[in-house]
């Protein structure tokens, strides 16, 4: 079997120094000391060792897209196109959220303790789901959209957006299960 590795150039952790790289792809979440002579990992996670994550979810972390800093590095979003999502306490690793998104490409934290997965063309996935972090696996709203695949926060705005084929849709400020807009400009 391929695997893949992927770099998060995001510090982590927020004592860390920028060296410090989170790498994922597989079944493993891990950070390095890029600076190193010869990089070790410096932490890991693997959701098979996850006591706290149902058992029948952990196998869908086996081919995680991405993993992004949230709260100065205090906390970790994992997503797998294999289905698994997850928010995790860093360092220790503990997941204190987690969902099943069939296809999931990207996570994103939202105000108000959401979090938005963009979920691309598996046969259950085709949307953004909207989830209460307080309440894991309950999906709060979605929007159909085909091949969806990117979420990132607009620092200028604060909007939310994500991308999928068409349109590209804007996430308001004010969390609610109708926070769901189409961008003007994109139609």
């Amino acid at each position: 079997m391929f695997h893949f590795l992927l770099i998060s150039l995001f510090p982590l952790f927020s004592a860390f120094a920028s060296e410090r790289l989170v790498v994922f792809g597989g079944d493993e979440v891990f950070q390095i000391d890029a600076a190193a002579e010869a990089p070790t990992k410096l932490w890991s996670w693997r959701a098979e060792d996850r006591a706290e994550i149902p058992a029948d979810l952990r196998k869908s972390f086996a081919t995680t897209d991405e993993c992004k800093p949230v709260a100065d590095g205090s906390l970790l979003l994992v997503c797998s196109s294999g289905g698994g999502c997850a928010l995790l306490q860093m360092p220790a690793g503990k997941a204190t959220w987690w969902a099943r998104v069939p296809n999931a490409h990207s996570i994103e934290a939202l105000p108000g303790g959401m979090i938005a997965v963009a979920a691309s063309t598996a046969a259950s996935g085709r949307k953004m789901a909207l989830f209460n972090r307080r309440k894991p696996g309950e999906i709060v709203s979605e929007i159909p959209l085909h091949s969806a695949h990117g979420l990132v926060l607009d620092g200028g705005s604060g909007n939310r957006w994500f991308s999928a084929r068409i349109p590209t849709w804007r996430i308001a400020r004010k969390p609610s299960p109708s926070i769901f807009t189409r961008n003007p400009a994109a139609s």
